[in-house]
């Protein structure tokens, strides 16, 4: 039994730092969701690095059903309609195989249900920490250090690069 990792997508969207900004705006009607529901998406499937059995539950979408975004799986339960109700839809169609799925959300409700269906539960805030943190060993950005130049200093590396020093002292 494969084990599968169901993510209520916009709750993860709203929480995580990469996204939350964007997801924040979301009710304002000039948004272009599409365009936020792609790059959070391309955000994941990046900081998940092809991890397999994982789908994206995400609220609405054109057309109801599956489809691959990123490298990720991600389940559309049609215009109008919420993902929650879909990963509640798509568990009772396990008929008894829930144990092998753990569904990230931090909607009480939703986990209290699928909870009761037999699936395992993993607040967005522990899968955000877990998951999603920069982990010890993986490249980091380079750190540049600052220099405290003089203003000598300042003018001769000016002047090295062939700038001039007039009007840099009042930018």
């Amino acid at each position: 039994m494969a084990n599968e990792t169901w993510i209520d997508g916009f709750n993860l969207f709203h929480r995580w730092d990469e996204t939350r900004e964007g997801f924040s705006a979301f009710r304002n009607p000039a948004t272009d969701m599409a365009g936020l529901q792609e790059n959070a998406l391309r955000l994941l499937s990046s900081a998940l690095a092809k991890r397999a059995g994982v789908i994206v539950f995400m609220d609405g979408g054109l057309s109801q059903g599956s489809q691959i975004i990123h490298g990720l799986r991600v389940r559309f339960p049609g215009p109008g309609k919420k993902a929650d109700d879909a990963m509640v839809e798509s568990l009772d169609a396990k008929q008894g195989r829930a144990r092998s799925v753990t569904a990230v959300t931090s909607d009480r409700g939703l986990a209290a249900t699928l909870r009761s269906y037999g699936a395992k539960i993993i607040t967005v805030e522990d899968f955000i920490a877990r998951s999603l943190q920069r982990k010890p060993g993986k490249k980091q950005p380079p750190q540049y250090k600052t220099a405290n130049l003089s203003k000598h200093e300042v003018d001769d590396w000016l002047e090295y690069f062939g700038e001039s020093a007039e009007g840099t002292e009042e930018e």
